[in-house]
């Protein structure tokens, strides 16, 4: 029967911060990386409740997270520890010798093999792929153990010559098998984005539009996509609000309307747009675009609504907007953690515009916002979630 069991437990997460979290890792648990076992991490044990069993070691893992930075890149990701529980582990100094010791040392090695594989093969991928990689390679090293004791147990002891084996397979699996370093390869390209967007924009006015319309400020909401060709899509509602300048005669067609100096004008348009990316890399992305648009105009008049004394009948222009443009972003940061990606960038938006809406009071503009974005991308989820906001 052989003299020494081991037990793995691979439930435990746990991430030692602060003073009293990192006295009781070390009082409590043994990290591979010390070294070499030693009797001296072990409890002792002079009674054990089986005589013919000399020592048991319990080994856990340990899961947290750490993160490096990589130009604009923060990788996060989870490390796997191995560890040696020193207050379960114990021996009967009577009983125990080196070769026990070596046994042991064996154990834990192979245990300290699966977190390295675990480890690096869940760089990048899910939770759920990382635990999935847990029970695997759990379930190999288990095995191994198992095989590794059942070959040592002569009937008399332990092999000396399985021992010496196992040793030297386990340290060259540990030699060609080194903790990775997250790197760029991580980083990879999403190929579709989706997502939407509310900004602020700053419009001016130009030809003969400038006569009779100050600047205008407004928001825009709407929603874009990018797919693997890296073509854009972009669509959505902005509404500008402006005064008028100077007043004069405006004939819609069916009415006659006084434009005064300081009414109040809403400029809406419904828009779609379409481009492609020239330039996306890791720190920018250009993106020049076209598109149409329902466009509208609603000027404040000077004729009053009958019993509200206070208000004053809108004259309504319709029509159709040709709309061009690029948007240059800035990347400043790449997030990649297990389960997502973010990026954060800073945009900056240049757009004119051609309003026809009939008669005189056609538009031209020239249009510029800054966005801050939010891009998120869920690794459970099919598509990139893409949130620019504009400020």
């Amino acid at each position: 029967m052989i003299s020494f069991k081991s037990l793995c437990v691979l439930t435990l997460s746990m991430a030692f911060t602060g003073l009293s979290a990192q006295n009781l890792y070390d009082q409590s648990f043994r990290k591979w990386n010390d070294g070499p076992l030693t009797w001296a991490d072990y409890q002792v044990n002079e009674a054990p409740a089986d005589p013919e069993i000399h020592s048991v070691s319990v080994y856990q893992y340990a899961t947290s997270k750490k993160k490096v930075k990589i130009d604009n890149y923060k990788i996060v990701y989870n490390q796997v520890d191995c560890y040696l529980d020193r207050n379960r582990s114990w021996y009967n100094p009577n009983m125990s010798d080196d070769l026990e010791l070596r046994s042991n040392q064996v154990v834990f090695d192979i245990w300290e093999l699966c977190s390295r594989q675990v480890q690096n093969r869940s760089f990048g991928e899910t939770t759920l792929t990382f635990n999935k990689n847990m029970e695997t390679y759990s379930e190999l090293a288990q095995k191994r153990v198992d095989e590794f004791e059942k070959e040592c147990d002569n009937g008399q002891g332990i092999d000396t010559v399985v021992l010496k084996k196992y040793e030297e397979s386990i340290q060259s699996d540990l030699k060609y098998t080194p903790r990775r370093e997250p790197d760029l390869s991580l980083a990879g390209r999403v190929p579709d984005m989706a997502g939407f967007y509310f900004s602020y924009i700053h419009g001016s006015y130009v030809g003969g539009a400038s006569d009779y319309l100050k600047p205008a400020n407004g928001l825009s909401f709407g929603f874009d996509y990018i797919n693997r060709k890296d073509w854009y899509f972009d669509g959505g509602f902005s509404a500008q609000f402006s005064k008028l300048k100077t007043g004069g005669f405006y004939n819609d067609g069916k009415n006659n309307y006084d434009w005064t100096t300081d009414k109040s004008t809403n400029h809406l348009r419904l828009y779609l747009n379409i481009g492609h990316a020239t330039i996306l890399n890791q720190y920018y992305r250009i993106i020049p675009y076209a598109g149409i648009a329902f466009a509208g105009l609603i000027q404040e008049t000077d004729i009053p609504i009958p019993n509200k004394p206070d208000m004053f009948y809108d004259s309504n222009l319709n029509g159709i907007s040709v709309m061009a443009g690029v948007n240059a972003d800035w990347i400043m940061r790449h997030t990649i953690r297990p389960d997502e990606r973010v990026d954060t960038s800073l945009r900056f938006r240049l757009f004119g515009a051609y309003d026809y809406l009939g008669g005189e009071k056609n538009i031209w503009s020239v249009n510029f916002g800054v966005a801050i974005h939010l891009n998120i991308k869920s690794f459970n989820a099919p598509n990139y979630i893409y949130i620019p906001i504009f400020i």
